[in-house]
């Protein structure tokens, strides 16, 4: 996983102090040209003997200089790879190396003398301090504006692309993976200049593993966000294994912290680890690897990733409070797995909460018919607080008598869909009233019409403006 550099730690103070590494090589270079030039016989002077003691201060300034190109060389790599990975650390890198140049530039003058030889490396000094003098005085007064002081001009509860009642307030205990390290005094307020324009930047979470979205051969996936919204901004997460037998459906609590994660990492497990039933005991070991995995995910990954697009566009780190209660109140997130078995054509399915498994089936005219719905069979049974899986908390004992199991045989030709909840309500209400406008869904293979189906039917009220998840799988 990725590891936050060991210098974010400092937070923007990075950018003000000098950087040590390469003041050091300038120390280097001047100690070796200041030897040399202290232990060179003047001009009209005989000559120094080849003895050991009148060779050894030009040798020990040669090493000097062999020893500081090498780890100018090694810092070279190293900072440039620093500057790479954080810009934001370039401004204080940059400014480092032209007040290097300039001492370096200084020293060449100071051990000059009034050689008609030297006039040249004297003029070179001269033209180096200056041109390090500008630069550095152009990074320090015209570059990125330090941090100061002052009232936020948002949300302190606000970071990145989540609100501030994205989190709530939870009364069980930390998490065994809380770092303590992070319980320190929070940073003062602070606000800088944006550096990156915001906007142009991708969603942060775009390339992330537990944000993708699968691509089946066979099956069929199709989302829609609600509001219209970027497809990353979901909380529905579909997993399905590449042979297409284990599928895994999953809408993520919106009231939660970082539901999309979760239910992610619900249908990974699903796929390594499917159950035919369960008992408390049994959901405890079956949660644990996920609970684990999105713990380390927060601390490892998210909160990196937003320290480091904070500090790009010019916001200040995540404060500890925050990071505290993203951990303390946890993910939740609906499940429904399904598990198809094509050598006796049977399939089994677990469920719990409101994401609903329909089969249709044709009748002898050809035309798909719904035989049923799992585990909900009525529009009327949804509730806005259907039973959850959650990343924290000991209530496994209360959650196992939620789950709903169902198994069957298929014939070649039915089709399953699995729904998240808006879908799967406006299903059982379009089979209630007889309705027809569904019969596109099993044959959909256009992510356009089926934009279309939801969005027109959000903005007659029928359907819930909700996250919607529709997975087509042909047999």
């Amino acid at each position: 996983m990725a590891q936050p550099p060991a210098a974010s730690t400092s937070g923007n103070t990075t950018n003000v102090a000098l950087n040590v590494p390469i003041l050091c090589v300038a120390i280097g270079v001047a100690l070796a040209v200041a030897a040399e030039h202290l232990t060179s016989p003047p001009a009209s002077s005989t000559p120094a003997t080849n003895s050991f003691f009148g060779q050894f201060p030009h040798v020990a300034s040669f090493a000097i200089v062999l020893i500081t190109a090498a780890y100018a060389l090694f810092e070279l790599i190293r900072q440039g790879r620093m500057a790479w990975q954080q810009p934001a650390l370039a401004p204080g890198i940059c400014r480092s190396a032209s007040f290097a140049a300039f001492l370096l530039g200084l020293i060449s003058v100071a051990v000059s003398d009034t050689r008609s030889q030297s006039l040249l490396s004297t003029s070179l000094g001269i033209g180096l301090c200056v041109l390090a003098l500008i630069g550095f005085l152009a990074i320090t007064f015209l570059g990125p504006t330090e941090m100061v002081n002052q009232k936020p001009m948002h949300d302190p509860g606000q970071v990145g692309p989540y609100p501030a009642d994205y989190f709530r307030p939870y009364s069980g205990s930390l998490p065994v993976t809380y770092d303590p390290d992070m319980s320190g005094v929070e940073a003062p307020l602070a606000q800088r200049k944006p550096r990156i324009d915001p906007s142009t930047l991708p969603p942060l979470f775009e390339t992330d593993p537990l944000y993708s979205i699968p691509r089946p051969k066979v099956a069929r996936s199709f989302s829609m966000v609600k509001g219209n919204d970027n497809p990353i901004a979901s909380d529905d997460a579909c997993v399905i294994s590449d042979d297409e037998t284990y599928f895994a459906l999953c809408d993520g609590a919106s009231g939660s912290s970082l539901p999309r994660p979760w239910a992610t990492l619900l249908g990974q497990q699903w796929l390594k680890w499917p159950f035919q039933e369960i008992d408390a005991e049994t959901l405890a070991l079956w949660l644990q690897e996920p609970r684990e995995r999105w713990h380390r995910w927060i601390q490892e990954t998210w909160k990196w990733k937003i320290d480091e697009r904070n500090q790009l566009i010019g916001e200040k780190p995540l404060s500890a409070d925050v990071f505290r209660r993203t951990l303390q109140t946890g993910a939740s997130s609906t499940f429904l797995g399904l598990l198809l078995n094509r050598e006796n054509n049977s399939w089994h399915a677990a469920a719990i909460g409101d994401t609903c498994l329909f089969i249709f089936r044709g009748d002898r005219s050809g035309t798909l018919r719904p035989r049923f719905s799992f585990p909900l069979d009525s529009s009327a049974g949804f509730s806005d607080r259907p039973p959850l899986l959650t990343s924290n908390g000991n209530n496994v004992s209360t959650l196992a008598p939620y789950f709903r199991f169902k198994s069957g045989h298929w014939r070649r030709g039915d089709v399953l869909l699995m729904a998240t909840d808006a879908l799967a309500q406006w299903l059982l209400s379009q089979f209630e009233q007889q309705q027809t406008t569904w019969n596109i869904l099993p044959s959909l293979t256009d992510p356009r019409r089926f934009a279309e189906l939801v969005e027109k039917e959000r903005q007659s009220g029928h359907m819930v403006d909700d996250d919607t998840t529709l997975v087509v799988i042909p047999l």
